[in-house]
């Protein structure tokens, strides 16, 4: 990884773990940055619209690569 700086937004917070042992495992020293935003009901409810601020938001710092782990992207 030439950056060593990746902001990984998940659906879940049981997703930070797995993110920091392959990080710890095949790029140690590498900056993660977890976002685990609550904006799921929101969306599911109001549509994406509702949170694209909130998302954007929370990306506008984002040093290096974003790398979305979503497993799915819809409800």
């Amino acid at each position: 990884m030439t950056d060593r700086h990746l902001t990984l937004p998940h659906t879940s917070p049981v997703q930070v773990p797995v993110f920091d042992a392959l990080r710890d495992r095949d790029h140690p020293g590498a900056v993660l940055r977890h976002l685990v935003p609550d904006p799921l009901e929101r969306a599911r409810e109001h549509g994406a619209s509702a949170v694209a601020p909130d998302l954007r938001e929370a990306l506008a710092g984002a040093q290096g690569r974003v790398w979305v782990t979503a497993p799915r992207s819809g409800p």
